[in-house]
């Protein structure tokens, strides 16, 4: 439960890893963000996540986990690639994408987030919750909102922020139910 209430805590960015801390990574996950467009072209959000986690996954041969918006991306790759069990487009909550990680890697496995900025607190605070030892890197500063991209609410900060907010209570609202 403390680590579901830490998500409340008012601040946006997440604290960033240290190059010490990232090298005792297992695996690397890719957040998504956003979602295709409704023409079916991958956004601009996804794609940069894909190429850092790619990126990252390569340099430290790491496996990557993630879903279709990252991992359909990136064909032609010779890192080791576990699929989330969702169709390309499906709507799957944050929650459900770690704690299904989680199940995958096991508890206390420090894991690299790759994500956009303004998700990734979120998300660092439910790998911990889940069991996980989160490090964010500093690259997720540098993925785009996409103003064409699928989800409206992922199309600027200023649709997104009171939309992260809104999540984060949402979680405290699931944990005191124990659906979380």
């Amino acid at each position: 439960m403390l680590e579901v209430v830490k998500i409340l805590n008012p601040r946006i960015k997440p604290r960033y890893a240290e190059e010490e801390e990232l090298k005792t990574a297992k695996a690397v996950l890719g957040v998504p963000f956003n979602s295709y467009r409704k023409d079916g072209t991958p956004d601009n959000s996804n794609k940069v996540i894909a190429e850092k986690s790619y990126k990252i996954a390569e340099e430290r041969k790491l496996p990557l986990y993630g879903q279709p918006e990252e991992l359909d991306l990136m064909q032609d790759t010779k890192i080791e690639k576990h699929r989330f069990p969702s169709e390309l487009g499906d709507w799957v909550k944050t929650e459900q994408l770690v704690k299904w990680m989680a199940t995958q890697v096991g508890r206390r496995t420090p894991v690299i987030l790759v994500g956009h900025q303004h998700h990734m607190r979120r998300a660092a605070a439910l790998a911990k919750y889940y069991g996980l030892v989160s490090l964010v890197i500093d690259d997720c500063k540098d993925v785009p909102y996409d103003k064409n991209g699928g989800q409206w609410w992922c199309r600027n900060a200023a649709t997104y922020i009171p939309w992260e907010y809104a999540s984060r209570a949402r979680l405290i609202v699931l944990n005191l139910l124990g659906k979380l």
